[in-house]
């Protein structure tokens, strides 16, 4: 009998060791990683959301702001639709104890931990977590409250708040790095998200600003310095760092100039850090659309340079120098641009305003990953929402864009344009080749493809609306393309042609499949 307890002690502890094993590390840098991620969601307004009501003190709530709780069904969605990375903002005011340990609720932390899990079961490479509206201005009754330690548009700092604030911060960290230090790479840790003095970083001509900056990566370097002193996988982790409030492009580079962006990793350099930048330019477009200089047009060339002119920026500063950028937050309203002939701002949404804002979203997802800058879309169930949070109402998925609507519009062309697509090959003489005509005609079965006589040979590739090759044919001497439609199955596709030497894109148009 003793001898079969401790066979069974022994085989217990096997399992019980087994079980308890950190997960693997990919063993890569963070650009390296980020490499083989394509496009972010954000579980916005969510576990970032805040409940403040008269006479109590204000807590974060999941469901605080009308948004349903996180499922597997959720998740599930997000990622059959095309993406591959979740940022799960998460707000943790209310769930901390006091000093001097600042115990954080267990059963936030569980929760946390149960969303993650979400996520990675549905197959997503990258999820990232942050301290979100813990520190933002004078908003939601932040603890990390910038303004208590800086007097905006002064020179005064008061240290001994700022100190007490950093303390905070690193518990808080200690605690959830604690907690998730046997996770593998795949969880990234964001120290903090839109911290400023009331700003929004934008204002770098304020007496305050270089000292914002100092106080802001002092409380980067200590968050950091927590999350590796507690160990295991936590040595490797890729921890991402913000710069000011708003964290644009300028707003990076600027904290970047002065040596006050990226804090000290120890041997392990720049290797398992990120940049954070989040980019909603023009903001007019995207979130002030309600105020005086609102629009809703976008394109123009200078529109284009913009955009362009910031991603530039990050790769320049960080890309090329190995360092790894993700866009924590960007997009634009799309569910407010969803019905034609609502008023927006006073201004009533045209059809042109909707192509406006398709070109926008897929302008931004493409230049960025041309960039090697993963870009990760805000999506908060509301405005911004691109993806249905619930299966109401009948006929909607979650984690999926509303059939048939806007969003789904949207959501295609982001898509369509991350595809790994193959260019065509043209005659060198063809300079116009990029305005040819092609044409698509049915018959005997088939769906055939024609193109302009400049076009000497093309590859020509078929993607369903999450970007997945569906079908690849050859274009030889202008001959048409004969494409069977009994080898790919009913549904909508993107059909895509682009020109080798530019990139630019020659043709494309959606295909229904429906026989």
């Amino acid at each position: 009998m003793n001898r079969i307890r401790q066979c069974l002690l022994v085989m217990t502890l096997a399992v019980f060791t087994a079980w308890a094993q950190p997960e693997p590390m990919s063993g890569k840098t963070a650009l390296q990683f980020l490499s083989d991620v394509k496009i972010g969601w954000n579980l916005g307004n969510t576990m970032d959301a805040l409940r403040q009501l008269s006479g109590q003190d204000t807590v974060a709530l999941e469901t605080a702001w009308g948004r349903p709780p996180a499922t597997q069904e959720l998740f599930n969605g997000v990622i059959e639709s095309g993406f591959d990375l979740a940022r799960i903002p998460v707000t943790w005011t209310g769930h901390i104890g006091p000093a001097p340990d600042y115990k954080l609720s267990e059963e936030r932390l569980a929760r946390v931990a149960e969303i993650v899990g979400y996520a990675k079961t549905a197959g997503a490479k990258a999820v990232i977590i942050n301290v979100h509206h813990d520190g933002h201005g004078n908003n939601h009754a932040s603890w990390l409250r910038m303004s208590n330690v800086i007097t905006r548009g002064t020179t005064n700092v008061n240290t001994a708040v700022k100190n007490e604030l950093q303390d905070k911060l690193s518990k808080v960290w200690t605690q959830i790095a604690e907690y998730f230090k046997d996770y593998g790479d795949y969880l990234i840790f964001e120290v903090m998200n839109e911290v400023h003095a009331g700003g929004w970083g934008d204002d770098a001509s304020s007496a305050s600003y270089q000292n914002e900056q100092d106080v802001l990566f002092d409380w980067s370097q200590a968050a950091l310095n927590a999350i590796r002193a507690t160990g295991g996988n936590n040595i490797a982790r890729f921890v991402a760092v913000p710069g000011l409030g708003g964290t644009e492009p300028n707003v990076v580079q600027r904290a970047h100039n002065r040596g006050k962006l990226i804090p000290n990793d120890g041997g392990n350099g720049t290797d398992k850090l990120i940049v954070k930048a989040h980019f909603y330019t023009p903001k007019p477009y995207t979130v002030n659309i309600a105020a005086t200089n609102a629009r809703h047009t976008w394109g123009a060339q200078t529109d284009i340079d913009q955009l362009n002119t910031n991603m530039n920026i990050l790769k320049t500063l960080f890309i090329d120098e190995g360092i790894a950028v993700y866009i924590g937050e960007c997009g634009a309203p799309t569910n407010r641009r969803a019905t034609l002939g609502v008023n927006v701002g006073g201004v009533a949404i045209t059809r042109e305003h909707q192509e406006n804002h398709i070109d926008y979203m897929s302008s931004v997802a493409k230049t960025m990953r041309t960039n090697s800058i993963i870009p990760v879309f805000w999506d908060d169930g509301g405005n911004f929402k691109i993806l249905e949070r619930s299966t109401t109402p009948a006929g909607t998925t979650a984690g999926k864009p509303l059939p048939g609507g806007f969003a789904a519009e949207v959501l295609d062309e982001m898509m369509t344009e991350l595809a790994d697509i193959t260019s065509i090959k043209t005659r060198p003489t063809a300079a116009a080749v990029q305005n040819a005509q092609w044409s698509i005609s049915r018959a005997n079965g088939g769906v055939y493809l024609r193109g302009p006589a400049s076009v000497e040979s093309a590859r020509v590739f078929l993607y369903d609306i999450r970007g997945r090759q569906a079908g690849k044919y050859n274009y030889v001497n202008n001959q048409p393309v004969i494409m069977n439609n009994q080898k790919i199955s009913k549904g909508n596709y993107f059909l895509v042609v682009r020109n080798i030497s530019s990139g630019k894109q020659v043709y494309k148009t959606k295909l229904a499949i429906v026989n």
